[in-house]
């Protein structure tokens, strides 16, 4: 039903090509992988022009749509199309406002960064002479029409547990969806929603002294509400939604993705009388149809661009490039909007190269009679035996986890295969210590190519 899927990559995995029933897309990359307008370079290479980079790695233009930053690298506008958007941040680097010529939304955060509340507003100019009845009804209908309003929402720890978006002014469009999830992931299982907004508990005015009596945590709990529909998510090997089922197995929902996550929703009559939705995109991530972004907990995640709009709060522990998801977003996730992920699924004896760290900050791709870009492609085409390259790993007091074969972990890497591993002795450790020379926690290195050029593997 959904057709062929086709994917071609460049030797370090980044994705080069797409084609789905959506069409055919190609993405170019500058040294620090950062995506760019792959019209711009071939336009720039046919004048033999050096190849295009992003200074600071902010990307200020692609196909068509302009960027501006603060000092910090957070995204303060971006036009497309002679539109434009404004962004807000707090000194927390967590955006607050966004704004353009149809609407405005405000956005709230709880002590740990999570994102409490969303109130979008449609911009609605008064007509004076008609009078603040037909106003009223004009400004409800606008804010209808782009689906604005109050939203809440609740978490359990990282992961999205409901939101509940509160009635307009007439009433209308009160609604609670509570999400499931596979245990100790951000795959969604399921989604129930009822007709109605969250009901909050009251803080109760104490006099002299706290009264148990008064405290609604101490109260017996209303029995739950009635739901009015339930659905299930059926997903990819990554965790992203494809369809919505409802109660008698009819399709509710689906959507087909472009390959950076933007998504061609279809939202289909079910049998139930409750309109399904879905706001969730790759895992951790929350659509908002105001900006365009997705939440992605402690960032903002732009699918038109495949790209955060804000710099990794965790520095280069995340990777060198503070605004990369990841290398494609075909094996990788980022759940957190902290740091990629690969979900290998390694056996016994092998180990997920992603997890084990470089201790140098650079080697040759040459070793021998073999390079480390051969054995990455004889790995990827399966002309290899893994075991061949069985890697020395050690692990830290931290139990952060090292190699003392910076070469094979950089294959592996490359390769996205699960790595065979051998546990180092403590003399291989200490014989092997004037090795760490790494300055970014070991998260990439520097490959050093035979013509003078280099590459970096993470």
């Amino acid at each position: 039903r959904r057709g062929q899927l086709a994917y071609r990559y460049d030797p370090v995995g980044r994705l080069l090509e797409a084609q789905s029933r959506l069409g055919h897309e190609t993405f170019d990359f500058d040294p620090a992988s950062n995506l760019i307008d792959p019209e711009t370079q071939r336009e720039a290479e046919r004048q033999r022009m050096p190849r295009i980079k992003a200074l600071d790695n902010l990307l200020k233009q692609y196909v068509g749509t302009h960027y501006q930053y603060d000092a910090r690298g957070n995204l303060t506008q971006r036009w497309h199309n002679g539109k434009e958007g404004r962004f807000t941040w707090d000194l927390f680097d967590r955006l607050t406002h966004y704004e353009d010529e149809r609407l405005k939304v405000d956005y709230t955060y709880d002590a740990l960064g999570r994102r409490l509340s969303k109130h979008s507003q449609a911009h609605y100019e008064e007509r004076r002479e008609a009078g603040p009845h037909w106003n009223r009804a004009e400004r409800v209908k606008r804010n209808r029409a782009l689906q604005c309003g109050f939203t809440l929402y609740g978490w359990d720890g990282d992961t999205l547990a409901w939101e509940s978006k509160i009635a307009d002014e007439d009433g209308f469009g009160a609604r609670t969806t509570h999400y499931v999830y596979e245990p100790g992931s951000f795959v969604p299982v399921a989604q129930a929603v009822r007709e109605d907004a969250i009901e909050l508990l009251d803080q109760p005015e104490y006099g002299d002294y706290y009264r148990q009596d008064e405290d609604p945590l101490w109260l017996p709990p209303p029995p739950a509400p009635a739901i009015n529909s339930l659905a299930w998510y059926q997903c990819d090997h990554l965790g992203t939604p494809q369809e919505l089922t409802d109660e008698h197995s009819e399709i509710a929902w689906s959507a087909e993705y472009r390959a950076w996550g933007l998504a061609k929703e279809a939202i289909r009559k079910a049998s139930s009388k409750t309109p399904i939705a879905n706001p969730i995109r790759f895992q951790g991530q929350y659509h908002d149809h105001e900006s365009g972004l997705h939440y992605n907990r402690y960032r903002y995640y732009d699918p038109e661009v495949g790209r955060f709009v804000s710099k990794d709060p965790i520095g280069y522990a995340g990777g060198h490039n503070l605004w990369q998801y990841a290398p494609n977003p075909i094996e990788w996730s980022d759940p957190l909007g902290l740091s990629k992920r690969c979900p290998c699924d390694c056996p016994a004896g092998t180990i997920d190269p992603s997890q084990v760290h470089f201790m140098q900050s650079s080697a040759k791709n040459v070793t021998g009679d073999y390079t480390v870009l051969a054995n990455a492609q004889a790995l990827q085409d399966g002309t290899l035996d893994p075991n061949i390259l069985k890697t020395k790993i050690w692990k830290d007091g931290a139990g952060k986890l090292w190699t003392l074969d910076h070469r094979r972990l950089a294959a592996f890497k490359l390769a996205r295969k699960c790595m065979p591993y051998q546990m180092a002795s403590k003399d291989e450790i200490d014989n092997q210590m004037w090795k760490m020379s790494t300055k970014n926690g070991g998260t990439s290195i520097r490959l050093k190519m035979e013509n003078g050029q280099s590459m970096t593997v993470e």
